[in-house]
């Protein structure tokens, strides 16, 4: 799934609006951009071609998918399983790009980016994460979880 959302401002570059460049074959996501919306609901509707019903269907499965992913993830990072941990990240960042739910899937995106950096930094000090930076992820991805839930009204 392209990793893009045609209605998120990007400050006249073309491209993602996460990403400031390529870096070893993987996207860098960009501080600079603005906030994404918590939900992107007609950008999702319009490019799934859904109409308000069956989306809600899509986000109502997605909730269920997330909260299991979530639970997975909080799991696996309390276990210092980081593989895991990027793997379940993955899988939010997905599942969240499918229904709208832009917050999410940035920060999914930006905690999938450094664990995989991290893994393949494989003890080169040039390429290592600084410290607190996964679990500032972590803790962003939690917060943005969060926020889509209260939107939800869950």
């Amino acid at each position: 799934m392209k990793d893009e959302n045609p209605n998120t401002r990007n400050n006249g570059r073309s491209g993602p609006a996460d990403t400031a460049r390529e870096d070893g074959g993987h996207s860098v996501p960009d501080h600079s951009v603005p906030d994404h919306p918590v939900l992107d609901r007609s950008g999702a509707m319009r490019r799934l071609e859904l109409d308000p019903e069956s989306y809600d269907e899509l986000l109502a499965l997605m909730t269920v998918e997330v909260a299991g992913a979530l639970d997975a993830l909080t799991e696996a990072w309390r276990s210092g399983d980081t593989v895991a941990v990027r793997l379940h990240a993955h899988r939010l960042k997905s599942e969240a790009a499918n229904v709208g739910a832009e917050e999410v899937r940035f920060a999914a995106s930006r905690l999938e980016w450094l664990l995989r950096r991290e893994e393949e930094a494989d003890g080169e000090e040039d390429g290592q994460v600084r410290p607190g930076d996964a679990s500032a992820a972590v803790s962003h991805l939690r917060t943005a979880l969060a926020r889509l839930a209260a939107v939800l009204g869950q």
